[in-house]
């Protein structure tokens, strides 16, 4: 039967004269059947403990975080009370076969082909800096008539969305990086992507609703004379 250990990636759990505490190595560690390193998770171990540690099979290595066990543990009691055929979903199938086909595509990039990308990102977002101070600096100095406004307004948009996607994707990184130096679960390595992911932006000043208004304003123009 296969056997767990609670670990959080660096440290585990044992149990020395009635107490449990940590030791840093997999042979000292202390290994319970599922049900009995779930109670130790659940009921022995302090409150921030219970955040990082999860169990990890012995035998396969197998990581079980707290959701995964929950989910466990209602399989085994509908197991117990159902004994109905289970119908197979074919749309389950796909997903599964769909979601381990595209991890099993994906190309491994190294902690350091990442830390040069992120240098090589960060140079980028300086040269859309530059670039932005150039054409703020050509506005003052030509004054340049309402015609050539449309063409400003593009070039300035496109150099403010690619500096946005390359500043994301610095972000990634630093996700991944992490991800690398402290040995995350795949799990968490897929929260700290998510955490990552850029969020609505919240307005600093007045001059975002300005915009927004004229904005909103002009497209209610534009809706009646196509309507």
């Amino acid at each position: 039967m296969q056997s767990f250990r609670i670990t959080n990636g660096k440290k585990y759990i044992r149990k020395i004269s009635g107490k449990y505490t940590t030791c840093t190595t997999p042979m000292m560690a202390g290994t319970w059947s599922f049900r009995e390193a779930q109670k130790i998770l659940e009921n022995n171990l302090p409150k921030d403990w219970k955040k990082e540690f999860y169990l990890e099979g012995v035998d396969d290595l197998i990581v079980l975080d707290n959701e995964t066990i929950k989910q466990h543990l209602h399989e085994e009691e509908f197991e117990k009370r159902s004994f109905k055929d289970v119908p197979l979903k074919k749309e389950d199938l796909e997903t599964l076969e769909t979601y381990i086909s595209s991890l099993s595509s994906l190309p491994e990039i190294s902690r350091e082909k990442l830390i040069c990308m992120k240098q090589n990102f960060k140079s980028n977002v300086m040269e859309f800096d530059n670039e932005l101070e150039d054409i703020k600096h050509w506005i003052l100095i030509r004054n340049p008539p309402v015609w050539m406004y449309p063409f400003v307004g593009v070039e300035l948009y496109k150099i403010i969305r690619d500096r946005a996607r390359v500043k994301q994707d610095i972000n990634y990184i630093d996700g991944l990086i992490k991800a690398y130096e402290k040995n995350y679960p795949f799990h968490q390595l897929i929260f700290e992507i998510k955490e990552r992911e850029y969020k609505k932006y919240k307005p600093r000043t007045k001059i975002f609703g300005k915009f927004e208004a004229y904005y909103k304003e002009k497209m209610k123009r534009k809706d009646k004379k196509t309507a």
